[in-house]
């Protein structure tokens, strides 16, 4: 399944933020030209191997974990992509590229992007326990894409390394929570309630003959065309969100921003952009989500994954307006078509 959604657009929506600051400690400063007080080509170079190998780790996260929920359930699925996460953090806390230590925050991002998001995974199968499992679905993605905004705390006065240990102790408390709560088993039927063992500790173990089942699913699956249009087109739509997300901090670097402004003016306002409304205007998807799921369960899917088509090709189109103000209307449309892709995933997969 092409199940990348929610973890892809939050590395989009953290990006913005995290870039900025490391920009303003230098980092990967010293490979410019002497003199240079902008961000160089070799720079960039580093600061988007970054963003790239955290997207490319988020993708295969999805393999395997999606075979260890399978396999193990979600209760110790969701611990292993948990200590993933609390690396990740200490690794973006310690990293510097002054001392050397530079390759610790490529690692960071990627492990978190590996490991750190997969809750959902585990969430998401909850939904057989509901009979309209379309909007618990686009409830819960909202109430997890708020999350996102948790990276704009980086542009308070506060260190680096205290912000990345902090949500490290925040990501083990969960990790405990989690454990609690989860079920050690899948839940296959609906039903008004579950029962979990709490702190209990109760022995996973590989279900062999589930594999076999899931070897079968997929090669039946695979034969199915309504399996490989959903594929092809969400693939395209990813890929939008991929290369548009990525690439808006250049994008508003390059936009045309109001007259009458001085150079340091535009800067600053550039920043705001970069490190405020581009975070917290595309990472509003929790807005669009319950209308999305609402659209599901009223119309079909067929008619809302429509709708999902046209909300990409307004933000296609908006990726090319020249100017600065009118980049909000991007953000919005990145925030649409957020929640109308996922949701739309997440539904497939659910029915």
């Amino acid at each position: 399944m092409n199940d990348h959604g929610t973890r892809i657009y939050l590395h989009l929506r953290r990006f913005g933020p995290f870039y900025s600051r490391l920009v303003k400690e230098h980092q990967w400063h010293e490979l410019c030209p002497d003199n240079t007080t902008s961000v160089c080509s070799a720079q960039e170079v580093q600061l988007q191997t970054v963003y790239s190998t955290g997207i490319l780790m988020t993708v295969l996260g999805q393999t395997v974990f999606g075979l260890l929920l399978d396999t193990i359930g979600p209760r110790y699925m969701t611990l292993v992509a948990y200590v993933f996460s609390i690396a990740g953090n200490v690794c973006l806390a310690v990293g510097d590229s002054r001392d050397g230590t530079d390759g610790l925050l490529v690692a960071g991002y990627a492990l978190i992007g590996f490991g750190g998001m997969r809750i959902l995974y585990a969430s998401l199968q909850l939904s057989t326990l509901f009979n309209e499992p379309a909007l618990y679905t686009s409830l819960l993605v909202a109430a997890y894409s708020f999350s996102g905004y948790i990276f704009v705390l980086l542009e308070l006065d506060v260190a680096r390394q205290s912000f990345f240990v902090g949500y490290a102790l925040l990501v083990a408390a969960s990790m405990v929570l989690a454990y609690a709560v989860f079920p050690v088993h899948h839940i296959l039927t609906q039903s008004p309630t579950v029962t979990t063992p709490g702190f209990a500790v109760v022995r996973s173990h590989v279900d062999r003959p589930k594999l076999d089942q899931l070897w079968v699913g997929l090669k039946r699956q695979v034969k199915r065309r309504d399996y490989w249009v959903y594929v092809s087109l969400g693939s395209m739509l990813f890929l939008v969100v991929i290369f548009g997300g990525g690439a808006m901090p250049s994008i508003i670097a390059a936009s045309r921003v109001p007259a009458n402004d001085s150079q340091h003016d535009n800067h600053d306002l550039q920043r705001v952009y970069t490190n405020y409304l581009y975070p917290l205007i595309s990472n509003s998807s929790f807005l669009f989500s319950p209308l999305a799921g609402y659209l599901v369960v009223h119309f079909g899917f067929r008619k809302t994954f429509y709708t999902t088509i046209g909300i990409f090709a307004l933000l296609c189109g908006s990726f090319m307006l020249p100017s600065l103000p009118a980049q909000n209307a991007t953000f919005v449309l990145m925030a649409a078509a957020n929640a109308f892709l996922t949701t739309m995933q997440y539904v497939y997969i659910s029915t």
